[in-house]
């Protein structure tokens, strides 16, 4: 999601922090493009990776309302 434990080494064991750094390098390294949840982490990416940020797109996270809701399920859990 974001690469916040970059931040908050103190956080994990020394194992832990090394996986996910690792994990994170190798998945940057191998993929064709990038999906982040904010433009913040794009930055960040593209700063402690240096990767590109043509091959970055930022999609935030959210739910869709349901355009119809139906009233029989709806009776199910009254």
């Amino acid at each position: 999601m974001d690469l916040g434990y970059l931040d908050t080494r103190e956080q994990f064991t020394k194992k832990d922090y090394y996986q996910l750094t690792q994990w994170t390098k190798e998945s940057i390294k191998t993929c064709a493009h990038l999906i982040a949840i904010s433009e913040f982490t794009k930055l960040e990416i593209v700063k402690r990776f240096n990767y590109n940020p043509n091959h970055i797109t930022v999609i935030y996270p959210s739910v869709t309302p349901p355009s119809k809701i139906d009233k029989n399920l709806i009776s199910k859990w009254n």
